[in-house]
């Protein structure tokens, strides 16, 4: 079971953005409900998909098998979140969305190159064309 501890809640609307302690670690959670009765400092039992995991050592990249090269074609920010759109070889276009905080503390700007990382499980099939 892993446990955690309610350091922070911050809302906008029905989007919730927990900081939560965790063995005095931190983790930041997104959800789009929240229970009411889940306040600063309540504590937690907390589900963790083992596919949403990746490794990494102090001085190895991570273990994501799908690094995709990209350049930042905008950014939008909002209270809790931030989405950025990548642009791929002016080929494809992709969205990813974190955490205003997180995003803010790799200092990106329009036309950085980043590498995105995707998790195989979390890939599906839209259509055959």
């Amino acid at each position: 079971m892993i446990v955690a501890k309610v350091k922070n809640i911050y809302n906008n609307g029905e989007l919730n953005l927990l900081e939560l302690d965790f063995y005095s670690q931190h983790l930041t959670m997104i959800a789009l409900e929240l229970n009411p009765n889940i306040t600063m400092h309540s504590t937690l039992s907390l589900n963790i998909k083992a596919s949403s995991v990746s490794l990494t050592t102090l001085d190895t990249p991570l273990s994501h098998e799908n690094k995709i090269k990209a350049k930042i074609h905008s950014i939008s920010k909002s209270t809790l979140l931030s989405s950025v759109v990548l642009n791929i070889d002016n080929k494809a276009f992709l969205e990813t969305i974190v955490p205003r905080k997180s995003f803010e503390k790799l200092n990106l700007n329009n036309n950085d190159e980043v590498i995105a990382l995707i998790n195989p499980t979390h890939i599906s099939i839209a259509k055959e064309l």
